[in-house]
C-alpha cells in the first residue's frame, strides 16, 4: 500500500500528473453566471495572493498533496475539501441548468457551461488521484466531520447526471417525476475515493451492468476486473490520459 515504503510502493505509488504544476499563475476565467463566478474565485489564486503551487490553481495544489502528502501552502489549509465543496457546488449548478435548459431556458451562457465543465472534470479527476504517501486519507480516515463532509458532496456529484461522463454513472428517466434517476454505480472512479471507501471499494459483480454499459462486454468485464484486483486505481498510470471537455 502507498506510503509503507518498500519495493512495492515503486509501481504503486509513482506520483499522479499534474499538468499545472510547471505552470505560471492562472487567470481566473472570466463569466457571467454570479454563482458561478464566486465558485470560480475560489478555485484560483488571485495575483496579490501569497503561496500555492503551479498554476496556483485548487486542482493542481490537491493533486500536488495527494503526491507529496504536504499542505501546498494558502492560508487555508489543505486543498481537499475545498475541491470536494466545489465540485458538489459546481454539481449542484450543472443540474440548475440542465433542467433549465430542458424548459428551453438556460442559465448558463454557452461559454459560462463549457468553463463550468472543465472545472468539474479538474477537480473530479484530483479527487481521483493516488494517494501516494498515504497521508491525505490517513488525516481524512481520522477526522469524521471532514469524511462525513466529503462522502456528503460525494453524493451530490454522482447524483448530476449532467456530470455522469466523468463518474460513468447511469441514469432513468423516473415515470411520474421525469426526472434522471441513478441506475447503476459509478464507474470512474479510482485513487482516493476508494481506498478511504467513499466509493465502496472492490468493484463486484452487481456494478457489472454499469461497466458493460460504460465500455461494452470485453472492455467492460476488463475494467472490473482492473478495479477488483487493483483498488488503489494504479492501472491508471499505464492508461491514456483522460481528454479534456469539449
Amino acid at each position: 500500500m502507498c506510503g509503507t515504503g518498500g519495493t512495492a510502493c515503486l509501481f504503486l505509488c509513482a506520483p499522479n500528473p499534474n499538468p499545472g504544476a510547471g505552470k505560471p499563475r492562472a487567470s481566473q476565467p472570466k463569466v457571467e453566471n454570479k454563482d458561478l463566478d464566486k465558485i470560480i474565485k475560489e478555485l484560483h489564486l488571485r495575483d496579490s495572493e501569497k503561496g500555492g503551487f503551479g498554476d496556483g490553481r485548487t486542482a493542481t495544489a490537491l493533486t500536488q498533496e495527494f503526491n507529496t502528502g504536504n499542505e501546498v501552502k494558502t492560508g487555508k489549509g489543505y486543498h481537499i475539501e475545498r475541491a470536494s465543496s466545489k465540485l458538489s457546488g459546481l454539481a449542484s449548478l450543472l443540474e440548475k441548468d440542465r433542467v433549465a435548459r430542458e424548459k428551453g431556458n438556460a442559465i448558463l451562457s454557452d461559454s459560462d457551461l463549457k468553463i463550468a465543465r472543465q472545472e468539474s472534470a479538474d477537480l473530479y479527476n484530483a479527487l481521483n488521484s493516488v494517494d501516494v504517501t498515504g497521508k491525505m486519507t490517513s488525516m481524512v480516515n481520522n477526522n469524521e466531520a471532514l469524511k462525513r463532509t466529503l462522502t456528503k458532496n460525494r453524493d451530490t456529484v454522482f447524483k448530476a447526471s449532467s456530470l455522469s461522463d466523468l463518474t460513468g454513472a447511469t441514469f432513468t428517466r423516473d415515470k411520474y417525476s421525469g426526472r434522471p434517476v441513478p441506475d447503476g454505480a459509478p464507474t470512474r472512479v479510482k485513487g482516493f475515493y476508494k481506498t478511504f471507501g467513499i466509493a465502496g471499494g472492490l468493484a463486484t459483480v452487481g456494478q457489472a451492468p454499469g461497466y458493460i454499459r460504460e465500455y461494452g462486454v470485453k472492455d467492460g468485464l476488463t475494467e472490473m476486473l482492473k478495479d477488483s484486483i487493483d483498488p488503489l486505481g494504479a492501472h491508471h498510470l499505464l492508461d491514456p490520459p483522460a481528454p479534456q471537455v469539449a
